[in-house]
């Protein structure tokens, strides 16, 4: 029979429901006149599926010592023993509820089973009819035990025979014809009635991912290509075989609120989200299962599914001020803070009064006013660092991301409150004390001269600079690093230092660019971000850094035609500039020496050509790198070399 059946050319993975549903037919009718076959099926091997979870466990089991009868291999030859034991345990544990399902597929009449079915292993012959090959792993076994690989694994067609409500949701929808008429023409052709299918195919449909991940016992990998690649394969299937064993819980509220802090103990959110909105798709009116779920979906910031999820709940629960509130805090998240603000107030309405709540108000209130300020012609985009982060030491994830954002658009930042005023007084007065040769109006050797009274000082990475307060600033490290990579190096720390009554500089940006080939840079990455610390702050008298946001991804001449923006901000404050941004050092007209500190991070692949032509841009002693923390040496290990005695 199967000969007959075999010919024609091959279809693609990718293929059409229209050209997947004719498969799925073809298969049905094949497996309906197969089991009256018995010389036939008595040949094949026998899928025992009474065994498959014991096998399974034994599989994953890290300290399993047994032999396996069919290979030589086990979980731990493709991933972690960590991972063998998480995926252990979580089966062990839904080991009851699975062997149920399972067991059903026995009432089954035994049928052969493709093992390996999927588009890809059909063919459509001249006459148009499909034919389907490649059946050396053939198992007799219950109809079902290959459905797997049309429906991206087990969960999908299990959870719309166990619950045919949830097979009309639209997400469901190709699914569900494929399905219908897998089961239609297996009833068609006298395999079984439709309610026993409906009753025992999950059980097969399980068996056949159990059965298939364990297929990979056979052969141990050959190399680490192959060891990750199955790895992801078995990890997939086992994720699928999880999320329809949680759905077996759905029934039992203690099971999933159990299930639920079994996954958050493993610091795996994800899944615990999973589990509850399964359990919260059929007990919508549960609202402590609904208030679970919005604070779980609140760590999965990145979800797809969950503005939809709380959308759908707010619809039901419209007054209930804890959903306001995640949602809110969801969208803050997600730098939608026009959504959050709506959501937050709305909490507030409904008479929240928690402290949170009013926090996350106020941030979203500040976050919208930063981006609605940074978009006016006249103003520079700006983050101000909270006191709480001031004292905690460290910027709060959404304001980080946000300052990012602005900087990928606008090519600068302005931090306020990054470096500790006491900090900034030290460094400045070290610097006074260091650098007084450089205040004389003369040409000198080992400082370039970059405008009228100002020059280029190369700054010792030594005293009170040689800090990661300093050159890994926490507010202001992230930021870059973000932008640049983790690889990134500190490719120069010097300071331009503005005599009394220096003129403006010229304008100019501080780098030709890389690419002149390219008709625009707009679509590049940044390379280089520049951090100014003003040791005087910025200020009209004593001068600030005149910048033009949006220039980093235009020429210079375009640039002319852009209005520019002079920031003023305190000591303590930070601006960052991208190494394309168009710019001009503002003129001095105190009475004071004005030193910037300016730290130019970069990727390591980039040397700066064009301003180190008198000095070299880093200089940091032997015993300085020595003091510098594990963590941050790479900024500094490219440089070595060059002050090795």
């Amino acid at each position: 029979m199967l000969l007959e059946h075999h010919g024609g050319t091959d279809l693609e993975r990718d293929v059409s429901s229209e050209q997947k549903q004719r498969i799925l037919l073809t298969y049905a009718k094949l497996q309906a006149e197969a089991v009256t076959n018995q010389p036939m099926l008595n040949l094949l091997p026998k899928l025992k599926t009474a065994d498959l979870l014991s096998s399974l466990l034994n599989f994953l089991d890290p300290e399993f010592s047994g032999t396996s009868a069919t290979g030589p291999a086990t979980a731990k030859d493709f991933f972690s023993a960590d991972r063998c034991q998480y995926y252990f345990e979580l089966f062990k544990a839904r080991a009851g509820n699975l062997a149920e399902l399972i067991a059903l597929s026995s009432r089954l009449p035994v049928t052969i089973n493709h093992c390996d079915f999927r588009p890809g292993n059909a063919a459509v012959r001249d006459n148009n009819d499909v034919v389907i090959y490649d059946w050396e792993e053939a198992v007799a076994g219950p109809a079902g035990t290959s459905l797997h690989n049309f429906f991206s694994g087990c969960s999908t067609p299990c959870e719309m025979l166990l619950d045919p409500a949830s097979a009309l949701l639209p997400e469901h929808n190709e699914s569900r014809i494929l399905l219908g008429s897998y089961i239609d023409a297996l009833v068609a052709n006298g395999y079984s009635d439709a309610s026993l299918l409906q009753e025992c195919l999950p059980g097969s449909i399980c068996g056949g991912v159990i059965n298939y991940v364990l297929s990979y016992r056979r052969f141990l990998p050959p190399n680490e290509e192959y060891r990750d690649t199955i790895g992801s394969i078995i990890r997939n299937g086992l994720n699928d075989l999880l999320k329809l064993a949680d759905l077996l819980s759905v029934s039992s509220r203690e099971d999933m609120f159990k299930i639920v802090a079994d996954y958050e103990s493993r610091k795996r959110e994800d899944h615990a989200c999973r589990a509850m909105a399964q359990f919260v798709e059929r007990r919508p009116s549960d609202v402590e299962a609904v208030q679970k779920l919005t604070s779980l979906l609140l760590m999965s910031a990145n979800r797809d599914d969950a503005k939809p999820t709380f959308s759908r709940l707010l619809q039901q629960y419209q007054e209930n001020c804890v959903l306001h509130f995640h949602f809110g805090q969801w969208l803050l998240e997600r730098l939608e803070f026009d959504g959050a603000i709506d959501h937050l107030t709305q909490a507030v309405k409904l008479g929240a009064t928690d402290d949170a709540i009013a926090q996350a108000l106020s941030d979203a209130v500040e976050f919208r006013d930063a981006c609605v300020n940074a978009k006016m012609p006249g103003q520079i985009p700006t983050i101000r660092v909270s006191a709480n982060e001031q004292y905690n030491g460290a910027m709060g994830s959404v304001r980080r991301r946000l300052a990012v954002k602005l900087y990928h658009e606008y090519g600068t930042l302005l931090i306020e409150n990054a470096f500790s005023d006491q900090l900034v007084e030290t460094m400045h007065q070290e610097y006074l004390n260091r650098y007084q040769r450089y205040f004389a109006e003369q040409r000198h050797a080992d400082a370039l001269t970059v405008g009228n009274k100002r020059y280029l000082v190369t700054v010792d990475v030594d005293g009170s600079f040689n800090s990661p307060d300093v050159y890994a600033n926490p507010h202001v490290y992230p930021i870059i690093e973000a932008v640049l990579g983790e690889t990134m190096i500190m490719g120069g720390f010097v300071s331009v230092c503005s005599l009394p009554g220096a003129e403006p500089m010229r304008v100019h940006k501080d780098h030709p660019v890389l690419f002149p080939e390219l008709e625009s840079a707009a679509g590049l990455p940044s390379f280089a971000v520049t951090a100014i610390v003003p040791m005087l702050g910025f200020n009209a008298i004593s001068g600030t850094t005149r910048v033009v946001k949006g220039s980093h991804k235009i020429s210079s001449k375009q640039a002319e035609e852009m209005e520019s923006q002079d920031p003023s901000a305190p000591r303590g404050s930070c601006l960052l500039m991208d190494y394309r941004l168009t710019h001009q050092g503002r003129g001095n007209q105190s009475d004071k020496v004005r030193p910037i500190l300016t730290m130019i991070y970069h990727r390591p692949w980039f040397r700066d050509i064009a301003n180190y032509v008198k000095q070299e841009p880093l200089l940091m002693s032997d015993g300085a790198f020595e003091q510098v923390p594990t963590e941050h040496r790479h900024l500094f290990d490219w440089i070595r070399p060059k002050t090795q005695s």
